[in-house]
């Protein structure tokens, strides 16, 4: 999912709204390629349909985020406000798919043979770290409906090639330079610019590069 994508350029801060419809849509989108994908094996075809309906929605283009929002990349705020968008990600795909659980059943992990082995299946789910952090109302729907999928995020996954390719920063990364040489299979070095300064700075004319650059958190400073 484009974080970018994401943005109120005009007001400087997340559309909250629209990542909700966004993480829904993909929740819906990556539960019903498990039922269209061909599966060769005969393991992951009982692991994935007969078992746990895994999914996995990852992000790129959140330093592209913060930079709309202008908001320093590692800072205080920048991680406030990175938790406000991640909560806002994780409530919405649970309870988006504890909906699709409503719609077409719980992942069959977390279905008993009897409704006293199911409620011990569900109470078992809601009691791991994870999902204590969770609100109440997504913990009591678990146990009353279940869930579509027994997981649902997946942000491991650098997306260098697909961030590079729309143009964002990769992943939970920062941009480490704005200009930069990429090498590809066929031994070519290809020079990528990230579009983000000059549309910021088209934007906001009465900023100079010079101020952009103090606003940015570049990669290479968070090393020590």
């Amino acid at each position: 999912m484009n974080l970018a994508n994401v943005a109120d350029k005009e007001n400087k801060k997340p559309d909250f709204k629209q990542l909700k419809q966004t993480v829904e849509i993909g929740v819906r989108m990556q539960d019903n390629v498990i039922d269209s994908t061909p599966y060769f094996l005969e393991e992951n075809r009982v692991q994935a349909l007969g078992g746990e309906r895994r999914i996995g929605l990852g992000v790129m283009g959140l330093h592209d985020l913060l930079i709309y929002c202008e908001t320093e990349y590692g800072s205080k705020e920048g991680n406030e406000l990175v938790d406000q968008i991640f909560e806002v990600m994780a409530t919405t795909a649970y309870r988006t798919s504890i909906e699709l659980a409503k719609e077409k059943g719980s992942f069959p992990f977390l279905v008993g043979e009897t409704e006293e082995e199911t409620q011990s299946l569900r109470q078992n789910f809601i009691s791991t770290g994870y999902m204590k952090e969770m609100p109440n109302d997504i913990r009591e729907d678990v146990l009353k409906y279940g869930i579509r999928n027994s997981h649902l995020l997946t942000v491991a996954p650098p997306t260098g090639s697909t961030g590079t390719m729309v143009g964002v920063s990769t992943g939970l990364e920062p941009y480490f330079s704005f200009t930069y040489y990429r090498s590809g299979r066929l031994g070519k070095f290809i020079e990528v610019k990230a579009d983000i300064v000059q549309e910021y700075l088209d934007r906001n004319p009465d900023q100079a590069p010079r101020q952009f650059a103090k606003m940015v958190c570049y990669g290479n400073d968070l090393i020590t």
